[in-house]
């Protein structure tokens, strides 16, 4: 168990329910804090953020809906390993003092300079893989389901396309601090499930060596990202070192 580095500051009465449990898991992420690592108590946060702790245990019993803490009588609240779907992953994000949109600003920059690559150096064979990739993720939307699995599964190949391990490597850990804290604060994926037929779009562009298009459908999809971060994610987090 780790000694957190981060201190917690009182928050605004008229901001509360929701500020209660975005204040937790601004902690959570900002001390990197895995899973089983204890959360400050009931009593302790109520102190700290001078709110009843009938708030605190309100957002306590929130995040444990959400399945991101265990809470134990007599032993504490206790963080989950937040898993995507069938990947069994502990996401590790390493982020600290940072703004979310800014990371969001930089991962677009970086996906438009991996399609401009991908469109110079891809090949048919490659981009008919990105293709049946954005076909999948069209027939589980059909069905009314949207995978993080197969929406990353599908970068992925796309940075492959680029033909650059580094900006890949670099996209991918952008795309899970991303989406671990789009998925914290928020169920995003009826947002996500309209970006669907532009993840086809772009593969189709890629192929036919069409960077305008597929710049234009990759637009679309930072919007709907924007739209998802910008209802949740707050610039300036209360909790400060």
């Amino acid at each position: 168990m780790r000694q957190s580095s981060v201190k917690i500051h009182p928050i605004e009465k008229n901001l509360l329910p929701d500020k209660v449990e975005d204040e937790i898991l601004t902690y959570i992420v900002k001390n990197h804090l895995k899973a089983g690592d204890k959360i400050p108590s009931e009593r302790e946060l109520s102190v700290k953020l001078k709110v009843g702790r009938n708030s605190v245990r309100n957002a306590f019993l929130s995040l444990e809906n959400k399945n991101i803490i265990d809470r134990h009588i007599g032993k504490g609240s206790f963080l989950k390993t937040i898993h995507f779907e069938n990947t069994k992953a502990n996401v590790d994000v390493r982020l600290f003092e940072v703004n979310f949109t800014d990371i969001l600003e930089i991962k677009t920059d970086l996906e438009k300079l991996a399609i401009k690559k991908a469109v110079d150096n891809g090949s048919d064979e490659m981009f008919n893989e990105l293709i049946q990739k954005a076909k999948y993720m069209s027939a589980l939307a059909e069905k009314g389901e949207y995978s993080i699995e197969a929406d990353r599964d599908f970068h992925s190949k796309l940075y492959d396309c680029a033909g650059s391990k580094t900006l890949k490597q670099l996209l991918l850990n952008l795309i899970d601090a991303l989406d671990y804290y789009q998925c914290i604060y928020a169920n995003p994926h009826a947002q996500w499930i309209l970006t669907v037929p532009y993840h086809l779009d772009i593969a189709c562009a890629c192929k036919e060596r069409n960077l305008v298009l597929a710049l234009a459908a990759h637009a679309y999809i930072y919007n709907c990202d924007l739209k998802v971060l910008s209802s949740k994610v707050k610039d300036k987090a209360v909790i400060q070192k």
